[in-house]
């Protein structure tokens, strides 16, 4: 009973000399949680009056707000860190002193058990005060009728995240405060043991991103941070706390960190020599390790600064670059370290050290000495791989069995992966740094990994897209009609259109959906990319529809889109939309328009500009000032009927065509007679209709008719 006595007696002489953090920490809680809360109760309910809103939504939108406010948010991030931060530096300032650390010394009691008195008083500083303050603004919420479950359960999410955040960082912070001398230094020290591990991981994808000519950005994934706890909690959002079971291993890495972080402060003030008050650091045996792992990282920082600054250059100045921040880091923290600038050139094999590491991390990414870029799958150890082509990626959308959208890359990762192994691995030794086609590749080996390449392909390896394009994982990944869940949702859509289109829109009947569905499907079965590389779209078939929804974070509109484009060789879809009578092989009828309207932008001027020696800037800055574009206005029959044989609507999607299939040297604008009656037209204007033409059909008389004078 002594012992507990003299314990608790302890704890309250150490709070006399933190009583300034105990007010601070009780007036900044009751201000944010129970004033908060009142204010915010005070203000909705004010506009529930104003909007005159049913009980129901009142309620409602009493207890959203008060689920926001008891949350884990980010500001609660900021503050709960700083907060730890404070707390612990403060308690164990008195170590910065050598006449309070003689003084504290003096009195006959164990490290270990004054050691044990500040780390607990510093956690009773923040605690108590929050956890109090917090049951406060729950119970203002619950006397609004603002309280339930769901609020309960994001309290205990905010109490249970903003411990592990505060425990993690408290800890780190000691170890800071107890290898380190002085108030400056630990602050940076603190610093630095949070951000290392993350800065280092960016500075290797950034030399990943370099260096490796077929890295993939895909391939960073939320990383599972091995030394700050200060980062293990930013997936833990209020958003997330229904499903916080998802990041328990998290949870349980952010909890072993401070146990383990605990452990190495209390060694550390064990064995922590009086003398090293006021010192930069606390332990000699640690300066050249820690100069060490600091001055490499900043070394290779400094190499792909002086490159993003430079541009192209040689690599002496990137070599130029490392060496001399080797020497100022090496420099600057031995001065640091001695409080002397004499000792800046000191410790010149510590120097040698840090140049020989960053040399040969250098190297190994510079001259790809691991084989990153050479390295090919074996289809042997290959299980199957996840294909997206850019514009899969890009220029796509798609969606959940819900009918919410889904990020593309979550949404092929989902999908079964094209099991040709070996087309996949043919078609990866083959792959070159640019090109027509680029393609991310998630290979999924057989042991459980997931390698990541991003590269281009050539368009005349057109056997082997053909085969992974043809492949039925990848037609089933690219289109969602094959998928009977979602279409059955598609179907559900109260208001949702669904018609043919090219610049013409024509709608289609709902009840129609089965049967393009069928003939559509029959059609994609014998389609791959010979069909997209040598055919022209002739159309495309379009799902359309509107949602509004809400939730606890407001009101919005979800459209939700579908296209399915149109080849030639589509024979079911065309003769069904044919039998609609929305489709006509003739895209635009001669007499029905009344002028057509050519403009040639003699491209080939501006070329002769550069081939004549004129630098690409100077050429660019002449396009501004001159145009040797011609514009020319058909109205003979004639002339009107060959060019409308070559036309093609601009909207049409052609990336998997030759690039030079479609002409980029005209456009076209056709203007209709004012008796026909038009319809719903797409990409209208008050000029007409925009159009391309088709290289192959240009008439041969066009040139001359719009040639530069």
């Amino acid at each position: 009973m002594t012992s507990k006595n003299s314990f608790w007696a302890d704890i309250r002489e150490n709070n006399k000399r933190r009583i300034w953090l105990w007010l601070v920490s009780w007036l900044f809680w009751f201000f944010y949680y129970p004033v908060g809360m009142l204010m915010l109760m005070s203000r909705k309910k004010t506009h529930n009056l104003i909007d005159e809103l049913p009980p129901d939504e009142a309620v409602r939108r009493l207890l959203e707000a008060a689920n926001e406010w008891i949350s884990f948010r980010g500001v609660l991030y900021v503050i709960v860190t700083a907060a730890a931060v404070l707390i612990a530096i403060q308690g164990f300032s008195y170590l910065y002193k050598r006449q309070k650390v003689d003084f504290y010394h003096s009195v006959p009691v164990k490290k270990s058990r004054r050691f044990t008195v500040i780390y607990l008083n510093g956690v009773f500083i923040f605690f108590v005060p929050y956890a109090v303050n917090l049951l406060a603004a729950m119970a203002i919420a619950g006397i609004n009728g603002a309280l339930d479950r769901k609020s309960v359960a994001a309290a205990v999410f905010s109490l249970l995240v903003s411990a592990v955040l505060f425990l993690g960082t408290y800890a780190l912070t000691i170890v800071a405060v107890m290898m380190t001398g002085n108030l400056v230094i630990t602050v940076f020290a603190a610093g630095i043991f949070m951000g290392y591990e993350l800065a280092v991981r960016m500075l290797l994808i950034a030399y990943r991103m370099t260096f490796y000519r077929y890295y993939c950005g895909e391939s960073v994934e939320e990383p599972l941070f091995l030394t700050a706890p200060v980062f293990q909690v930013l997936w833990f959002e209020a958003g997330e706390r229904e499903i916080w079971s998802d990041h328990l291993e998290r949870l349980f890495v952010a909890i072993l960190l401070a146990v383990v972080y605990t452990g190495i402060a209390w060694f550390c003030y064990k064995k922590r020599p009086a003398e090293a008050a006021g010192k930069a650091m606390a332990f000699p045996k640690t300066k050249a390790v820690i100069k060490i792992l600091l001055v490499v990282p900043f070394a290779l920082g400094t190499a792909l600064l002086v490159m993003d600054l430079i541009g192209d250059m040689p690599y002496a100045m990137m070599i130029f670059g490392m060496v001399l921040a080797v020497v100022l880091g090496s420099g600057v923290i031995e001065v640091i370290y001695e409080m002397d600038i004499r000792a800046a050139l000191g410790k010149k094999y510590q120097m040698l050290i840090s140049g020989a590491a960053v040399a040969v991390i250098f190297l190994i990414y510079c001259f790809d000495l691991t084989g990153f870029d050479k390295w090919v799958p074996d289809p042997e150890k290959l299980e199957d791989t996840v294909v997206m082509f850019r514009d899969d990626k890009y220029r796509k959308s798609y969606y959940d069995e819900n009918l919410d959208y889904a990020y593309a890359v979550d949404y092929f990762l989902s999908k079964d992966g094209v099991t040709d192994t070996e087309a996949i691995c043919a078609l990866s030794g083959k792959k070159q740094e640019g090109g027509p086609i680029w393609c991310t590749m998630a290979y999924r080996m057989k042991n459980g990994k997931v390698i990541w390449r991003e590269f281009a392909v050539d368009s005349g390896e057109e056997e082997l897209l053909s085969r992974i394009m043809g492949s039925r994982e990848y037609r089933e990944a690219v289109c969602q009609l094959y998928d009977d869940a979602i279409y059955a949702k598609m179907k559900e859509e109260k208001d949702f259109v669904f018609g043919f289109e090219n610049f013409w829109y024509v709608p289609l009947d709902k009840k129609d959906m089965d049967e393009f569905r069928e003939a559509y499907l029959k059609d994609r079965e014998n389609a791959d990319y010979s069909t997209f590389k040598n055919e022209l779209i002739c159309g495309e078939v379009s799902y359309r529809a509107e949602r509004d929804e809400e939730d606890e974070d407001g009101r919005w509109t979800t459209y939700i889109k579908f296209n399915y484009d149109i080849y030639p060789s589509y024979r079911n879809t065309l003769a069904f939309l044919e039998e609609k009578g929305a489709y006509d092989a003739a895209l635009i009828h001669a007499d029905e328009v009344e002028s057509v309207t050519v403009t040639n932008y003699h491209r080939e001027m501006y070329e002769k500009l550069e081939e004549g020696g004129m630098p690409e800037a100077e050429a660019d800055l002449e396009r501004g000032r001159e145009t040797y574009a011609v514009t020319k206005r058909f109205t003979r029959e004639d002339q009107i009927e060959e060019l409308l044989q070559a036309v093609y609507p601009a909207s049409f999607d052609n990336r998997w065509n030759p690039e030079d299939i479609i002409s980029n040297d005209y456009s076209v604008s056709v203007r209709f007679k004012e008796s026909v009656d038009k319809g719903e037209i797409l990409y209208d204007s008050r000029d007409g209709i925009s159009l391309e033409l088709i290289a192959g059909r240009i008439p041969s008389w066009l040139a001359q008719e719009t040639a530069y004078q």
